[in-house]
C-alpha cells in the first residue's frame, strides 16, 4: 500500500476514534500481539466477547 492509499484508510479512522479503537483491537487479534490466540476459533470467540 502506498502512502497515498494509507491516508485513504487512516484519515477516516482518525475522524472516528471509536471505530479506530475497534480496528486496532481487530488488528491485534489478527496479528496475535498478545500471543494467547493460537487458534482461529479462540480468536473468533474473543472478538465476539
Amino acid at each position: 500500500m502506498t502512502q497515498n492509499n494509507d491516508q485513504i484508510v487512516i484519515n477516516p479512522l482518525n475522524q472516528h476514534p471509536k471505530l479506530r479503537e475497534r480496528m486496532e483491537i481487530l488488528l491485534n487479534v489478527v496479528e496475535n500481539t498478545t500471543g494467547d490466540r493460537a487458534k482461529a476459533d479462540a480468536a473468533q470467540r474473543y472478538l465476539i466477547e
